[in-house]
């Protein structure tokens, strides 16, 4: 027998076929989960190793805007004028747009400014106008 699937019945002669996919959600929210944890798992040893490069690729790859503004600021501490150059020249495209609209957001802020101004400008050093 099995319970995973149920059919219905109306008077307006309408079967309908339901298929529990209870247990196939649950596997993949909690794979989906755990990739996660590894992937900030990750994160953190790269910014603690610091793998600048590797971690900003990672904060694009989580989502995570606020952690590559750290990665940022870490690299501008660094007081190496190449390091944030190499760094955003390693963003691939789809990187570069979604760094424009953090850098929008960062902007904004008192405490965020600098670093995001200093990324606007290595940004804007880096490529040219197409």
């Amino acid at each position: 027998s099995d319970d995973t699937m149920v059919v219905t019945g109306g008077a307006d002669s309408v079967i309908n076929m339901w298929d529990d996919k209870t247990a196939e959600m649950e596997e993949t929210s909690r794979q989906e989960s755990e990739e996660k944890l590894l992937l900030e798992q990750d994160l953190a040893n790269a910014l603690r190793a610091k793998d600048y490069r590797r971690a900003a690729m990672l904060a694009f790859q989580l989502k995570q805007p606020f952690r590559l503004l750290r990665v940022v600021q870490d690299v501008l501490q660094l007081e190496d004028k190449t390091a944030l150059a190499q760094l955003v020249t390693s963003f691939t495209p789809d990187q570069l747009n979604t760094c424009l609209l953090y850098l929008r957001d960062w902007n904004t802020t008192a405490r965020n400014a600098p670093a995001a101004q200093a990324l606007l400008l290595a940004l804007l050093q880096s490529f040219r106008a197409e």
